[in-house]
């Protein structure tokens, strides 16, 4: 049995200093240093009137940095396994302290070994190796302020990149988050859907039992098409068309020519894309509250217009209305479900407005924006089920 993990137990940060930008940013410094640095050599020898010191200096700045460079490397790779930013401070300070005289000294080392092998081919004197204490430390206080320089670079750039890799996880968490919130909202309108079409069967079973078999066969139809849609939050408004025809298919066999339905979809809004199962649950929350289910004879329209960069979906009934000091949106499954999922979606990019519509009746307007899909489909007909 495994002990829990006590609070004093903490994961080692991991350094974020990774890719071929770090390396280019390192060649960068160094050549900026090696300019620098020659430059103010070149330019004391110049104030002096030394000028036939210059070559010497050239000489001893590139065999400094080309020792160098092989140091450097190891200093950073160093700090990707010990990032120099953590809470206990002590060690990565103990660790790279410990790291800048080895580094220093290796350094000091190469730079006497390499010029003492090089400086007779170009006609220099003067640089014998001279291993004594002073040289190093000679050396090692003029290296402190480039390694502090590049360390204090590593720890800003990991601490940035550390920023945005929590900023990246975070909306990566939140993304997922919304992708299961759509996808609950997607499955709760499925059952709440499929309840209502099971009791529209067997309000039908005993009268006539041929058509509650038609029924069946048609709701067959229409959960096959709406299972091909699950994982999608949008598709074609072709493909939502299609599944409301067969939706409606099953409220034409049981109302009959009592309810008359008119779909009417613009020839520039037929190539847009629209959240899955849109249309049905709001064309469903007109037949049980519009002029069918109040008076037996009821009219619901459905248009969908494209205006400019927005899409409009209209779908209107002939009922009564919405009572005084009801809310649309809260009060049932499917208002609430499409209005949570068009948030989810969009944002403050769309409109929803569901009340009373001023020529009688109730209707329910969305506004999201216009985005083709990649196929474009034959302009719809108005079509009537009655």
């Amino acid at each position: 049995m495994h002990a829990p993990p006590t609070p004093s137990s903490e994961t080692p940060p991991r350094s974020q200093l990774r890719g071929p930008w770090l390396w280019a940013g390192v060649g960068i410094g160094l050549a900026l240093l090696l300019l620098l640095r020659l430059a103010y050599q070149i330019f004391q020898d110049l104030a002096e009137r030394n000028s036939g010191e210059i070559p010497e200096r050239v000489f001893e700045e590139l065999t400094g940095i080309g020792v160098a460079i092989p140091l450097i490397v190891l200093a950073v790779r160093l700090a990707q396994r010990v990032p120099i930013v953590q809470r206990r401070w002590w060690r990565p300070l103990l660790v790279h302290g410990t790291a800048f005289v080895v580094i220093s000294t290796l350094h000091t080392t190469g730079m006497m070994l390499v010029r003492g092998a090089l400086a007779p081919a170009f006609g220099f004197d003067g640089y014998a190796p001279r291993f004594t204490f002073a040289r190093y430390a000679y050396e090692g206080a003029n290296d402190v302020l480039p390694v502090a320089v590049l360390l204090a670079f590593l720890a800003l750039a990991d601490h940035l990149l550390a920023g945005r890799a929590r900023e990246r996880r975070a909306a990566a968490l939140e993304r997922s988050l919304l992708e299961a919130e759509l996808r609950a909202l997607r499955l709760q309108l499925q059952p709440h859907f499929l309840f209502n079409a099971l009791n529209t069967i067997s309000s039908t079973m005993y009268d006539d039992p041929a058509a509650a078999d038609a029924l069946l066969g048609r709701l067959s139809e229409l959960l096959r098409t709406s299972l091909r849609t699950t994982h999608a939050h949008e598709v074609p408004l072709r493909d939502e068309l299609a599944l409301l025809e067969q939706y409606l298919g099953l409220m034409h066999a049981r109302f009959g020519d009592r309810l008359t339905v008119h779909v009417d979809a613009s020839p520039a809004a037929s190539a847009c894309l629209v959240p899955s199962m849109l249309l049905q649950p709001l064309v469903e929350n007109a037949v049980r509250h519009g002029g069918v289910a109040t008076t037996g004879r009821g009219v619901v329209r459905i248009d969908v217009t494209r205006i400019d960069d927005q899409l409009e979906l209209r779908v209107h009934d002939d009922g009564p209305g919405l009572a005084p000091g009801r809310d649309a949106l809260a009060s049932g499954t499917g208002l609430a479900a499409t209005a949570r999922r068009l948030q989810l979606l969009y944002g403050a990019a769309h409109t929803l407005r569901a009340g009373d519509a001023r020529d009688g009746g109730f209707e329910v307007v969305v506004r999201i924006p216009a985005r083709e899909a990649p196929a474009v489909v034959a302009p719809m007909e108005a079509v009537a089920v009655a």
